[in-house]
């Protein structure tokens, strides 16, 4: 039997309080892609049920303002019309520069052509547990933006095939994670995005490490040498023309470069 369990307001303004999924509130269904803890919650004291039940129900919030949600729990989500009719999400569209979410792609009718569907503010609109609510119904111009829709297929730029897209993290707004086939990937990765997916390369390790603060007082010669904040190509050049390369690397702690498992945890 599956509860629904009930959302405070006052956790959003709760800096110690943890982010707030939608799976913690409401049952979306099996998209194969939910974390075990997402799918065994426990009741937590005092949630109401029965009478209360619908009451909770009708919370809406922001997209825009949700620390994570899923773009498959989104899609599983009708978009409800001024009329009262429940349109179909097709996906969303997206900033590359930015990562921002822009806009909801909205289905109108059965085609798959760009004449069937509408483009509408993704930050405006509100979630409920079982609908997305516009805030305005005017269609927007998908201008300087990227569509974001599942089963797209992924490449790497030097042309390795990484799968189908089969989900993607959104963060405040932001598009943080991409899932390949089950695989997630940094969003800051994509390289291009139109018939397929692009992705450059991940960045070796360590680059983007903070520069540990015991190799500061090197020297070249007598001369002091002054390093970035961060580890970039030219430390990396310098420590393996001075044959220093294994003593930067293991003042280095483990796994501390930028990954997508970060990303998750955060």
């Amino acid at each position: 039997m599956k509860n629904t369990l009930v959302f405070k307001q006052e956790n959003l303004n709760n800096a110690e309080d943890p982010p707030f999924d939608t799976a913690h509130f409401s049952s979306f269904g099996k998209t194969g892609f939910l974390r075990q803890e997402d799918t065994n919650i426990d009741n937590p004291p005092g949630s109401p049920f029965g009478k209360n039940q619908a009451q909770c129900e009708r919370k809406e919030l922001l997209l825009g303002a949700l620390p994570r949600i899923r773009l498959s729990r989104l899609l599983s989500k009708p978009i409800r019309a001024g009329d009262g009719a429940l349109l179909p999400l097709k996906g969303v569209t997206f900033s590359l520069a930015s990562g921002k979410i822009r806009h909801l792609i909205v289905r109108l009718s059965g085609g798959d052509g760009d004449a069937s569907e509408i483009y509408l503010p993704f930050d405006a609109a509100r979630l409920s547990a079982w609908r997305i609510t516009p805030e305005s119904l005017r269609p927007r111009s998908p201008k300087n933006t990227q569509r974001l829709i599942l089963h797209k297929p992924v490449y790497s730029t030097g042309g390795t095939y990484l799968g189908k897209l089969t989900d993607a993290l959104i963060k405040n707004g932001e598009l943080r994670l991409l899932y390949a086939d089950g695989k997630p990937f940094c969003a800051d990765r994509i390289y291009a995005d139109g018939d397929a997916l692009l992705l450059r390369p991940a960045e070796a390790y360590p680059l983007g490490q903070p520069f540990p603060p015991a190799l500061r007082n090197e020297k070249s010669g007598d001369v002091p040498v002054r390093f970035a904040a961060q580890i970039n190509r030219s430390v990396l050049q310098y420590f393996i023309r001075e044959g220093k390369l294994i003593a930067l690397t293991t003042s280095l702690p483990l796994f501390g470069a930028r990954s997508s498992s970060d990303i998750t945890e955060k």
